[in-house]
């Protein structure tokens, strides 16, 4: 009996060393967890994000965990069903900004819906705050901090002074409700295409950029005629009276 227990307690402290894998680039990340003598796989959140892993181990399973952020990594591959059966409750993954191939996050999104149906994915295709345009897209990397919810689900977002020179027509926020663009570069807007990309707005704020007033009236005007008269529009002061709102 005291052999038997003996053996018991020698294994025991080798578990941890077990769950975190054989995979050195996986097993550094952890080590840059705060308080990494605790196991990783009994958190409920995990975020290593810009950790420079190059895969998700195999070997490695946890019962508890719901949000796992692994974006800005060098991860090229995924195996979607081996990863939903690790991951039994997961909630949210964060793909985004690694060299993972379209075809691997389709799977991955369409084997979720089977066993995940409520799991949030973000990936590379799926980041649609990143637009063709660099001064917005810079912008953003200054705003979103690591491990943030993806922009898709945010009611406000804040850009004041960063150089912005558009409103890109590739980005789509459908929730998004107060956009601040404050101080920035940008020259004109579609109106049009701003309520088509932003459904929900309530205000938007595009006091100090050298923009074509035309082009503020337009938004006001077809913000009215779709009935959108909650939406308030903070422009630069034209003729001594800022433009506030939409309303007719």
């Amino acid at each position: 009996m005291k052999k038997i227990l003996f053996t018991f307690l020698l294994v025991i402290p080798f578990c941890k060393a077990a769950e975190v894998s054989k995979d050195s680039s996986w097993f550094n990340a952890t080590q840059t967890i705060e308080g990494h003598d605790l196991n990783p796989m009994l958190m409920e959140t995990l975020n290593l994000y810009n950790t420079r892993i190059e895969s998700i181990p195999r070997n490695i399973q946890s019962s508890k965990l719901r949000w796992l952020y692994l974006n800005e990594n060098n991860i090229h591959s995924i195996e979607p069903h081996q990863l939903l059966k690790q991951f039994p409750k997961l909630e949210e993954l964060d793909l985004s900004e690694n060299p993972i191939s379209q075809d691997d996050v389709n799977n991955l999104i369409t084997k979720a819906k089977e066993t995940h149906p409520n799991l949030k994915i973000i990936a590379n295709h799926l980041h649609r705050y990143i637009s063709d345009d660099g001064s917005w897209n810079a912008a953003i990397k200054k705003t979103i901090r690591p491990g943030d919810r993806d922009i898709h689900y945010k009611s406000k977002l804040c850009l004041n002074n960063q150089g912005i020179t558009s409103i890109p027509r590739d980005v789509k926020l459908p929730n998004l409700q107060e956009l601040f663009l404050k101080g920035n570069e940008i020259h004109s807007i579609e109106p049009r295409q701003i309520l088509k990309q932003f459904p929900k707005l309530k205000k938007l704020n595009l006091d100090k950029n050298p923009i074509d007033p035309n082009h503020v009236d337009e938004l006001s005007a077809a913000a009215a005629k779709q009935n959108r008269s909650n939406l308030e529009i903070i422009a630069p002061d034209f003729s001594g009276l800022n433009i506030k709102q939409a309303k007719r």
